[in-house]
């Protein structure tokens, strides 16, 4: 389907959505994620009292995935509008097709900004209230959607949705589910395979660690799991606009415990760029007083803490079985930097986390010894990574 079949085709959704005849031009091309078409269009004939643009967005057939994380950002979308949240955290949805597929949402305004934009421009005050700003949406996010797969489930099914399942520490944006006890011995044997690879010697009691941390964090009870977003990779995904922060991409979405994406500036967006470790208690301030309006027992600093290392834990074991390997056969560029750069990013920012909170001691050492061995394998420009531009002067 080109533009203007898209086009026709979304003002026939909403001229259905809203009873009445609405004809669209296409405004503006914008950006989105490989493999969708995100387009700005207009009313020919706007009316009083209704919007005048909208943002459709398509998932073309012949990019992998591409129409399942259409889907998946359907689901969500119609989902968070159900929960009536006030103030809304993503765009309305109008309604969709979900043979093409692609749906019809709300637009945000021509003015708002992505966080990228604000982390690499040239304000340290404003990109520090966008990322507290970045990090209370998501504490909301995750408060009102504890324990409600059960209805967002039926929603994403009736789309066309199917259930999935990659090996354990195989997928970075898996859902809580069950794990076999044969899976997480799996898992344990390719840790430690990567390590002696590198004639590391793990460190004794990381395979009770790995199996604690499955059981925690990727067989996180139902009734404590949330939406995440999902790929997280970078600072993405949001809109700042003149109404507060949109989430809008939920294309990697998933019910996963909270904390798994709940530390961006330590593990996620803060390993593609640096950002400064002083803002790190009040980032996790934000976050936590927000999450525990759903979750009681995050309110409590021993409890919080724990649920974080744990949550760390689950990145380091999957960064150390899938990441490290690729990183070993060569560097490429991944996002802002390049992928050994974030695999040293990633395993400092969880052996540094196992020292400040003195817990998962066992794997932490293990990190600190892979991380060593790598730097001495790959070159120094490998070793580190810079600030986003806003905090350059940190």
């Amino acid at each position: 389907m080109d533009i203007a079949e898209l086009v026709t085709a979304a003002s026939r959704v909403l001229s259905q959505r809203l009873g009445t005849e609405i004809r669209l031009r296409t405004h503006e091309m914008l950006g989105g994620r490989a493999g969708n078409v995100v387009v700005r269009v207009r009313s020919i004939h706007p009316a009083q009292g209704r919007p005048s643009s909208f943002v459709v967005k398509a998932g073309p057939r012949t990019v992998p995935y591409a129409k399942e994380m259409l889907l998946n950002d359907w689901a969500a979308l119609e989902f968070l509008g159900k929960l009536g949240l006030a103030p809304a955290l993503c765009p309305r949805l109008f309604g969709g097709d979900s043979s093409t597929p692609f749906i019809v949402t709300e637009d945000l305004g021509m003015n708002a900004a992505e966080p990228h934009e604000i982390l690499d421009g040239a304000e340290p005050d404003h990109a520090e209230a966008a990322l507290i700003l970045y990090m209370k949406c998501l504490g909301q996010l995750h408060s009102a959607t504890m324990g409600k797969s059960a209805q967002f489930r039926p929603i994403w099914q009736s789309l066309g949705g199917e259930p999935y399942a990659k090996s354990l520490y195989h997928d970075p944006w898996s859902c809580c589910q069950g794990r076999e006890s044969v899976e997480i011995l799996q898992a344990i044997r390719e840790y430690e395979d990567v390590l002696r690879l590198l004639d590391i010697v793990p460190q004794s009691g990381f395979d009770e660690e790995i199996a604690s941390v499955t059981h925690r964090i990727e067989e996180c009870p139902e009734q404590y799991s949330v939406l995440c977003p999902g790929d997280q990779n970078g600072p993405g995904g949001c809109l700042y606009t003149s109404l507060g922060i949109r989430l809008i991409d939920f294309g990697a979405c998933g019910f996963r415990h909270p904390l798994v994406e709940g530390m961006p500036h330590r593990l996620t967006w803060g390993c593609t760029k640096r950002i400064p470790r002083r803002l790190y208690s009040r980032l996790e301030g934000s976050y936590q007083s927000e999450l525990a309006r759903g979750y009681k027992e995050a309110a409590d600093d021993t409890f919080f803490h724990t649920a974080m290392i744990n949550a760390a834990a689950r990145w380091n074991i999957f960064h150390t079985i899938w990441r490290v390997p690729d990183a070993l056969h060569g560097d490429r560029p991944r996002g802002a930097t390049s992928l050994r750069q974030q695999v040293v990013a990633w395993l400092d920012a969880f052996s540094e986390m196992s020292d400040e909170f003195n817990q998962m001691r066992c794997l932490g050492n293990s990190a600190r010894r892979l991380l060593s061995r790598l730097k001495q394998l790959w070159p120094a420009e490998s070793h580190t990574i810079p600030y986003y531009s806003a905090f350059k002067n940190d």
